[in-house]
């Protein structure tokens, strides 16, 4: 297996196993897996080089309890994997922590900066908030794992950002509006654009990994007035002056 292959399957396990906890608090507890595994890294070169000294022998008696729980944890990891016949000689712990490290600064530079909190939520969904309440930021940690890293740190970055924008909106003062050309809104498109849009100052990136129907209110909504306007207007509530705007604009 290989080392980012190994690090996901324990992001995976270590994301499954702190449902309800914070962004800052999983990624705390991924730099201790980090950290065992380099312990295990050191203690298996000892064994294997037979230089472990006795002045050593506590400190590697000590290394050996504390990646006890990590090596149960890749064994479990290895066991995943149809028809994976490495063992754990063959896998570099030291490039399986680089990725967890990785990972864990990923987390704590997107969604930890909200205050965002781990939970499962329904596929397709990498995070929710509750309109115009602080502190309610969601993110679900199995949806963040990326292609050629652990976390995708774009999409962290935006659910991030898309999210928290969602804490800070006013509701909507209407229930749809129709534009001059007949266009009808909703304000659920208005309440999103807005939050795409938010999104996408952070890190244009991110919007690449929309779902098809935000990609489609971007496209619908986000167009219609300048970005740095539309997130005002979204954040302030104001759908009635932004049909107006619209309008004038078309």
């Amino acid at each position: 297996m290989e080392p980012l292959a190994l690090a996901k399957n324990l992001y995976r396990r270590e994301a499954g196993e702190t449902v309800g906890v914070s962004a800052t608090e999983l990624a705390r507890r991924l730099d201790d897996r980090s950290r065992a595994l380099r312990e295990m890294q050191r203690e298996t070169a000892d064994r294997i080089g037979g230089i472990l000294e006795p002045g050593k022998r506590e400190a590697g008696e000590k290394g050996a309890a504390a990646s006890h729980e990590v090596l149960g944890a890749i064994r479990d990891a290895l066991a995943e994997q149809p028809g994976e016949m490495e063992s754990l000689q063959d896998v570099s712990m030291d490039a399986t922590a680089d990725h967890l490290e990785q990972a864990a600064d990923d987390i704590r530079g997107s969604v930890g900066k909200s205050g965002a909190i781990h939970k499962e939520l329904p596929e397709g969904v990498a995070g929710q908030a509750m309109l115009g309440r602080e502190g309610t930021a969601t993110f679900d940690a199995e949806s963040l794992v990326g292609g050629e890293r652990v976390v995708d740190r774009d999409m962290a970055e935006g659910v991030a950002a898309h999210e928290q924008f969602h804490t800070e909106q006013e509701a909507p003062d209407a229930a749809e509006v129709t534009l001059k050309d007949g266009t009808r809104i909703t304000d659920h498109e208005f309440i999103e654009a807005g939050a795409i849009a938010a999104q996408e100052e952070v890190n244009p990136q991110s919007v690449e990994r929309l779902s098809d129907d935000y990609k489609a209110i971007r496209g619908k909504v986000g167009s219609l007035l300048s970005p740095d306007r539309l997130v005002e207007l979204s954040r302030r509530g104001k759908m009635r002056q932004f049909a107006a705007e619209a309008s004038l604009a078309a």
